[in-house]
């Protein structure tokens, strides 16, 4: 059979702050590495706030490094 293409949006032409459209690829491509087995989602990684970008959110109002798993990162 033919393949029908489909196409859902909500509010899509809206504009969006890009903080919270950039995550979901990213987290799509973690997904697609686990599938595969090329990382494991319970593997722990440290994140330290001084090494990435200041902001008033998350992470990045953190002092000391966290050790969080990729899932949960």
């Amino acid at each position: 059979g033919r393949a029908v293409e489909r196409e859902f949006g909500w509010a899509a032409d809206d504009p969006v702050v890009m903080a919270s459209v950039y995550k979901l690829p990213l987290l799509l491509a973690l997904c697609d590495l686990a599938e595969i087995g090329q990382i494991d989602l319970t593997a722990t990684v440290v994140v330290d706030p001084a090494d990435w970008a200041v902001g008033p959110t998350g992470i990045a109002t953190l002092h000391d490094p966290v050790t969080l798993s990729w899932r949960d990162l």
